[in-house]
């Protein structure tokens, strides 16, 4: 049965926020965070839904550590400033990821919420949300292949959201669809 939870562990990490635990397991369900600064326990890590680390008083949900993570590369910023290598990775320290993206950009990389994408061959997707404790969704999308050597926001206007274009090619381009 352990190793049943182990394939599971590995599983919810690749694919989802990366929070790495199986359904049914995800840690004492105690509210964190807030102006109080209540802590999790020392196995756990305090997920905030909006995944803004709890700015404006904003509480969150206390959630067991994954104890295991792939190896996969999804670079994400994390509250505390830093990199990770991926969510499940930041998780695993306790760490929650950060839609502000509030992290310096590793080389050839641009923000994109919590997530950091490719300067040279991606844009960002994101995606408003307009529910209450849903946090916003922030993907890196492949350039179309008719951006060519110079992307710009008119080859990016066949895009899903490519009439909401900002941003260049020495920072990285951001299509925003709106909540709705």
């Amino acid at each position: 049965m352990k190793w049943l939870g182990v394939a599971l562990l590995l599983v919810a990490c690749e694919h989802g926020k990366g929070g790495g635990i199986p359904p049914g397991t995800d840690g004492g369900g105690a509210v964190c965070g807030g102006f109080a600064g209540t802590q999790c326990a020392a196995d756990e890590w305090c997920d905030f839904a909006a995944n803004d680390c709890g700015g404006s008083d904003g509480t969150g949900t206390c959630k067991q550590r994954p104890f295991a993570c792939d190896d996969r590369l999804d670079p994400v910023c994390g509250c505390d400033g830093t990199v990770h290598p991926n969510a499940c990775e930041a998780e695993a320290l306790g760490i929650d990821v950060s839609a502000s993206g509030n992290c310096p950009a590793e080389a050839g990389l641009f923000a994109c919420g919590f997530k950091q994408c490719n300067i040279d061959s991606e844009f960002c997707q994101h995606s408003v949300s307009d529910e209450g404790g849903f946090p916003d969704s922030f993907g890196c999308s492949p350039l179309p292949i008719g951006c060519g050597g110079s992307p710009s926001c008119a080859c990016l206007a066949d895009e899903v959201c490519g009439f909401n274009c900002s941003g260049d090619a020495i920072g990285g381009f951001t299509l925003t669809c709106p909540g709705g």
